[in-house]
């Protein structure tokens, strides 16, 4: 009986890290900039994501706030470890 509910409490653990692992970071939508939105994944704040992308399209470096960037002045895509931000005029 012991070695069932150590099974069961293992088990439903694994499920809660499974539940919270990177398969949650999933795309979100933060609004508008410039008349089309701005797509983050990885838990990148709304604000900062919009900051990013104004400061890119005004003065066009690679790197930006810690993030490396690339695009133009109608699509920007900046990358971060596992943390993404994606804007398409």
């Amino acid at each position: 009986m012991k070695k069932v509910c150590v099974l069961v409490v293992l088990t439903s653990l694994l499920g809660v890290a499974l539940l919270a692992g990177p398969g949650s970071a999933s795309a979100a939508n933060c609004g508008k900039f410039a008349g089309s939105p701005v797509i983050t994944t990885g838990h990148v704040a709304c604000r900062k994501a919009k900051a990013i992308v104004k400061e890119f399209i005004k003065v066009r470096k690679k790197s930006i706030q810690g993030y490396r960037c690339k695009g133009s002045r109608t699509k920007v895509y900046c990358k971060a470890d596992a943390k993404t931000i994606r804007w398409k005029k």
